[in-house]
């Protein structure tokens, strides 16, 4: 299976805006989840997008650019309220899936994010290797300017619920993580993101030109 790069709205997704012409050679799947559309540095569509926020936009504007933005073939999975009209509309392309619905597999609440339920979708799906760029839980999130106490207590806690749960809960869902690999490519100032290993945008460019080498 492909390596999943996944693009998040963290601050430091500025450092793949701007490496974007060599990152996008890479034989890669792309995935990002939510607000798909503000990536305008992106000269390629995704393969994968999970969408779960409440963005107060009617279905089909999120059809739409759902449409415009994701390849022919890609895949969009999604809950809440979108879930009946996106499967009913776009029959082979739309999956409703439990890892969405904000419940732990014994049916208690889970708060776990968006970013998390993406992962173990693609986990579950067969996928191994992820680098994730933008994933810093802190900061004004890239394409927005909400910098008010509640926003920012909603990363940190989205933030601090993932550090501590994202493994205990694969576990419980029984996902298949031998050779699973997680990789934030950061650096250790811009991210509060602790579960996952950390790679250095050095090591990940330097890999990233000996690959297109071999």
């Amino acid at each position: 299976m492909k390596p999943v790069f996944i693009v998040l709205q963290g601050p430091s997704v500025k450092w793949l805006a701007d490496h974007i012409v060599d990152v996008a050679r890479a034989d890669a799947r792309w995935a990002t989840v939510n607000h798909f559309w503000i990536y305008d540095f992106m000269p390629r569509s995704f393969d994968f997008v999970h969408f779960s926020a409440d963005v107060h936009k009617e279905p089909q504007d999120i059809m739409d650019r759902f449409d415009s933005f994701v390849w022919d073939g890609g895949t969009l999975f999604t809950s809440n309220i979108y879930e009946i009209y996106f499967i009913g509309g776009h029959p082979g392309k739309i999956v409703a899936t439990h890892f969405s619905q904000g419940l732990s597999p014994d049916g208690t609440p889970n708060s776990y994010n968006s970013v998390t339920a993406m992962i173990y979708i693609l986990i579950s799906q067969g996928y191994k290797k992820f680098y994730l760029f933008g994933c810093d839980g802190c900061g004004i999130p890239y394409g927005q300017t909400d910098d008010s106490d509640a926003h920012r207590f909603c990363i940190q806690h989205d933030t601090e619920v993932m550090n501590s749960f994202f493994w205990q809960v694969a576990k419980e869902f029984r996902l298949d993580l031998r050779d699973v690999q997680i990789f934030n490519v950061n650096s250790p100032e811009n991210t509060k993101v602790t579960c996952f290993e950390l790679m250095p945008y050095e090591t990940f460019y330097a890999n990233l030109l000996h690959n297109a080498k071999a």
